[in-house]
């Protein structure tokens, strides 16, 4: 039930689950901070100042008159720091009733205490579903259809645009206000501060801006819970930063628009992860590096976050780029003016009367909080030599303490929805504990799971698994949150995926040389004359690599090695492919389709591992942002790189699949792909979908023998000899040891 709090604020609390784990009663709750959005003022320019009470006697707004109808939203739950990615309100949050609050999925502080960093998703994108325009269908006022084709939630799409604005930067002026009308009046309990009065700030034009307030777009706040007096202190506050200029790099891609009114861009898939950075008051660096700040898995630090609320640019980015982009050919002058725009006088209200998350924990930093490192401990003093050529990475002075050489990432669960919910999937637990074992025999020296099972049942996790192997090698970490749009294409959304895939390469790719993320049916193995992916990183770092690609494409499983179709036999004669119990995954799919050097693979399809000092936004196939995408003309010629408008990825390096590494892609096959599969599989057709069960040619084999086995099935895929007779003995043989060390244990 709605309460009043005050005169202003009304408050919801979402849960009323009993507080377990850190956080006791008295520390300070989660909570969202709603601000009502009248996108009409959009149009007005300058854009309309906000307010902040309803009281004043400045001319109102509908827009500024609706800052007297914030209200809260409290969540209790949030209590433990280990368990934040869990507990963060992700699949139904405030953002969808104040598309300005960014959409947070995960938080956490660098290993230095220097920042405290945001992995958020844009919320837009989940109402991207598209259909067609009925014939002679008339579409309401405001909807634009886009070849043909609507949204399938245009009111969503519509609302959500906010969203967008929180991709694009905007400088700020700090300012003195002394406007009587602008007096805090609420009936708010005061907040006792350390630093002296909040900072105000205006809108402005770079050249007015701050060198601080230069491309921020939030307004960060810092306060410390005193356990013993339970009293909370403001103790600083600073401008956010972004990992990447989103502008920036839609130029880079040839791109007109960072976004488009209609909301018709999913295909400009660098839009889909906001990733953004609070610096933390130095005073306070130190105590947070060091885990001084966390007593009993909840912190006393928080973060309050304020959204700079702007409309969307949909102009072209260079119309408004910052200065350190511009020179005669990148800028197109005087389009975008702030000060026509904005005003020179848009000063932004308090943070107390405006739309905010309050209480963000900070906790400690990412390895110490998964129990990787002691609290307390300098990770430098666990530091890999660094034998490589950084080249084009971080400065020295801000390369991260790296305790692994290669990781691993994967997204997995107990079961999932294939993509538009076609099919159910649910050999997780027996795919995961394969999996696991091939990486760390491979060479991959610690594996993080982000664990999606609570996305589909509150029964069941990896967690299991992942306890049978020792803690220094694999890491779990509870990701229940949901995809929030499953369809194909451009169309879908898989949120939760994307966000994982940043939050482990920023918690935990910071302290590694090369990482990736896989799927547990994506086997990495080394080939040729290197036996492990240690090896295989360290000749690409030879060879100034920064992004190795493995081509995919599903393999088949082998009929003689799955369990009899009988016993998976579907009404209209199909059947599910199982892998017999006593088999494995890497061993029944040694069986791809065509030869080796594949040609056929698809690009959409392809996985990489990479430098993580060097890419700063990954999307699953896709190296999608790097350091020297980022850099500028001047930068990029002084790197010794070749400077071109449209940035192509020159440190990419296609693996010889044959001699250095491939990647098994051991895809689960459906019933619905086994239609008509014994006429099929008679054919003598090398195609990946013809025949989805696999009968490989003999090693023997000789141009001109018959292509069909004396049962009539037909040949259709071939063995990887390395796989056969090197990495799948080598498997049996550490599943069986493993199962003996458990075994003991029990």
């Amino acid at each position: 039930d709605d309460e009043e709090s005050d005169g202003q604020v009304s408050s919801i609390t979402m849960s009323q689950t009993v507080i377990e784990g850190g956080r006791t009663p008295q520390m300070p709750i989660l909570t969202a901070y709603c601000e009502p959005v009248n996108q009409t003022t959009w149009s007005i320019k300058p854009l309309p100042r906000r307010y902040n009470t309803q009281s004043s006697s400045q001319p109102q707004s509908s827009e500024a008159e609706s800052q007297s109808n914030l209200f809260s939203i409290q969540y209790p739950h949030l209590t433990s720091c280990k368990a934040l990615p869990s507990q963060f309100p992700i699949d139904t949050p405030p953002v969808d009733l104040d598309p300005f609050l960014p959409w947070i999925h995960d938080v956490f502080p660098s290993s230095d205490g220097k920042y405290i960093q945001f992995i958020a998703q844009n919320r837009r994108r989940c109402f991207n579903g598209q259909r067609r325009v009925y014939n002679g269908e008339r579409l309401p006022q405001g909807v634009v259809a886009h070849k043909n084709y609507v949204h399938l939630e245009y009111g969503k799409n519509y609302f959500m645009r906010p969203q967008a604005a929180l991709f694009q930067h905007v400088p700020v002026k700090k300012v003195e206000v002394s406007d009587e009308h602008d007096d805090d009046s609420s009936n708010h309990e005061k907040i006792a501060s350390t630093v002296g009065e909040e900072p105000r700030y205006r809108l402005a034009s770079h050249e007015d801006a701050d060198p601080d307030g230069m491309d921020t777009r939030f307004i960060c706040r810092f306060k410390s819970f005193d356990p013993d007096a339970t009293t909370l202190t403001i103790v600083g506050y600073s401008l956010s930063e972004f990992e990447l200029d989103y502008d920036f790099h839609t130029y880079r891609k040839g791109y007109l628009h960072t976004a488009t009114h209609e909301g018709y861009d999913n295909h400009m898939i660098w839009m889909s992860q906001l990733l953004f950075k609070c610096p933390i008051p130095e005073d306070w660096r130190d105590k947070v590096k060091l885990g001084d700040t966390v007593i009993n898995d909840y912190s006393t630090l928080y973060v309050d976050i304020i959204p700079i609320r702007t409309p969307p640019r949909y102009t072209p980015p260079r119309e408004f780029f910052q200065p350190k982009y511009r020179n005669s050919k990148m800028t197109l002058e005087n389009l975008f003016l702030p000060d026509d725009e904005w005003g020179k006088d848009h000063i932004l209200p308090k943070i107390d009367h405006s739309g905010r998350w309050e209480n963000i924990p900070i906790c400690m930093p990412s390895l110490m909080t998964h129990g990787l490192l002691p609290k307390g401990s300098d990770i430098r003093s666990h530091s890999l030599p660094d034998h490589t050529d950084n080249h084009v990475a971080f400065p020295p002075d801000e390369t991260p303490s790296v305790i692994h050489e290669v990781i691993a990432c994967t997204w997995a669960s107990t079961t999932f929805k294939t993509r538009s919910n076609r099919a159910q999937v649910g050999d997780g637990k027996r795919r995961l504990k394969e999996w696991l074992e091939f990486n760390l025999l491979s060479g991959f020296n610690h594996i993080y799971v982000y664990d999606n099972s609570g996305a589909f049942t509150n029964r069941d996790s990896l967690a299991d698994v992942i306890d049978l192997f020792p803690p220094e090698q694999v890491t779990r970490i509870d990701w229940p949150c949901k995809i929030c749009s499953n369809r194909d294409g451009n169309e879908g959304e898989r949120s939760s995926q994307y966000a994982a895939e940043s939050s482990c390469r920023m918690r935990f790719g910071a302290h590694a040389r090369w990482l990736g993320s896989f799927d547990t049916d994506e086997y990495l193995v080394p080939m040729g004359k290197f036996g492990s992916m240690s090896e295989v990183a360290a000749d690409l770092d030879r060879r100034r690599v920064r992004v190795a690609v493995f081509p995919s494409s599903p393999a088949k499983p082998r009929f003689d090695l799955i369990d009899d179709p009988e016993k998976t036999k579907q009404p209209d004669g199909t059947f599910i492919p199982t892998v017999k119990d006593d088999e494995t995954f890497l061993h029944t799919y040694n069986c791809n389709w065509e030869q080796f050097p594949r040609t056929k693979t698809l690009t959409h399809r392809s996985k990489q591992m990479y430098r993580a000092d060097y890419v700063k936004l990954h999307y699953v196939h896709y190296a999608t942002v790097t350091v020297v995408s980022q850099m500028n003309e001047k930068e990029t010629k002084d790197a010794g790189e070749r400077w071109t408008h449209r940035y192509k990825e020159s440190h990419m390096l296609e693996f010889d699949e044959e001699n250095e590494a491939t990647m098994l892609h051991s895809k689960s096959k459906v019933a619905t792909k086994m239609r008509s599969w014994k006429e099929r599989c008679t054919q003598t057709v090398l195609e990946e979908s013809h025949c989805n069960v696999g009968f490989p040619f003999p090693k023997d084999y000789k141009d001109g023998q018959s292509k069909n086995r004396s049962d009539g099935w037909a040949y259709n895929c071939f063995l990887n000899d390395k796989i056969e007779s090197y990495w799948w003995p080598k498997l049996v043989d550490a599943i069986k040891k493993r199962e003996e060390i458990t075994a003991s244990l029990q």
